[in-house]
């Protein structure tokens, strides 16, 4: 059976989209061209982090007002999240393109944050939440091609193992009174989704202290799908006299980075590591957006009944570097596309998490993928 081409905006809706399957599939056996109308109007799928890329925060004085250095200071932050490049936080250039950056913003408030520390104290401060407009801050990119990181991004596993100075060698929960809200405090700031295990019998199962200590990546790339995780992160910190010191893994698919770090306590060096780590996926991921789109020919194999059609189509829409989704065929359990992209990595986009398996690609640079259900 052959379907003509059929437009489905990412910024059409589509709502109450499970009731309307459910209905479907028990009331009627539904063919494929019917669904394609029904669903016509309701909105794709998006990422619910997708509005935190574009949210930044900025310390304030108690008492002070918000104003232009707050405001700044709160773009920059949403500039390096979306770039990867920590010296766009303050380029000279950049910010004055931007012009006057409370000039971009949606909305703000203040709030007070408390963030644990080793040591039993918290740092406390008043900050300014900004929410700028996405579509003002892409152009701002897109106009001097600066590279940017889209919302999907690879969920992270951080497994951690700790020495202190008195020779215990313990894993990361020991640890977790600070270090849980430091790993989210320094994930929110690069815009990253990292996971701290369970550290549970299975997990245990799964992982030693000596794999961590040794970077033994590859040992623990099995419990990545216990957590739904694309990236593996190993940190081996050791209380030194004086300081600390700390050895990072980082392995995404077959690709590996490493480095050491040392600093006089375990905090900023936390972050500074996450940050390494938010500067080598966004390496990556980043790409710059294309004046023109381009087309891109795909076929999803393993399509089967109306629930299975209706997923694909959600997550091809939800993609932030497609524009429109073209149904050129539809054959059996195979579906193709004519995917209009705004930039290229469609591939590395794609091979995050598990709902599409590569395939193959043709002789004229069509990709194949098979749905994983």
């Amino acid at each position: 059976m052959n379907i003509a081409c059929t437009n489905f905006s990412r910024h059409a809706r589509r709502r109450n989209l499970r009731a309307r399957l459910c209905y479907l599939s028990r009331a009627v056996r539904v063919l494929i061209p019917t669904l394609i109308l029904i669903m016509i109007g309701l909105s794709p799928g998006t990422v619910p982090a997708a509005q935190d890329l574009y949210t930044g925060e900025a310390v304030v004085e108690p008492g002070r007002a918000a104003d232009a250095p707050a405001f700044r200071a709160a773009l920059g932050e949403v500039l390096v999240k979306l770039t990867g490049q920590q010296a766009l936080a303050s380029d000279p250039a950049l910010m004055a393109a931007a012009g006057a950056p409370e000039s971009l913003q949606v909305g703000y408030q203040f709030r007070e944050h408390s963030l644990p520390m080793r040591d039993d104290d918290a740092l406390k401060e008043r900050r300014l939440v900004v929410e700028f407009d996405p579509d003002s801050i892409n152009d701002l990119l897109a106009d001097r091609q600066i590279p940017r990181w889209g919302v999907e991004r690879p969920d992270i596993l951080i497994w951690t193992v700790f020495e202190t100075r008195d020779g215990r060698v313990e894993f990361g929960e020991s640890e977790s009174g600070w270090l849980e809200p430091h790993l989210e405090e320094v994930g929110r700031r690069r815009g990253l989704s990292l996971i701290s295990p369970l550290y549970d019998g299975m997990d245990r199962s799964l992982a030693s202290t000596e794999d961590i200590r040794g970077g033994f990546s590859e040992q623990l790339v099995d419990s990545l799908p216990r957590y739904g995780a694309d990236a593996l992160v190993l940190v081996d910190f050791r209380e030194m006299d004086p300081g600390w010191v700390s050895s990072w893994v980082i392995r995404l698919g077959r690709q590996e980075e490493r480095f050491v770090l040392r600093d006089d306590d375990p905090e900023p060096m936390l972050a500074e590591g996450i940050s390494k780590l938010a500067d080598f996926l966004a390496r990556r991921f980043a790409t710059v957006r294309m004046a023109d789109p381009s087309r891109q020919q795909l076929t999803v194999s393993g399509v089967r009944g109306p629930a299975h059609f209706a997923e694909v189509l959600r997550y091809l829409n939800g993609l932030s570097l497609v524009d429109a989704v073209h149904i050129r065929r539809a054959r059996d359990d195979r579906l193709e596309f004519e995917l209009e992209l705004n930039s290229s990595g469609l591939e590395d986009v794609l091979g995050l998490g598990d709902l599409l398996e590569y395939q193959g690609t043709d002789a004229v640079g069509g990709l194949s993928y098979r749905l994983q259900w």
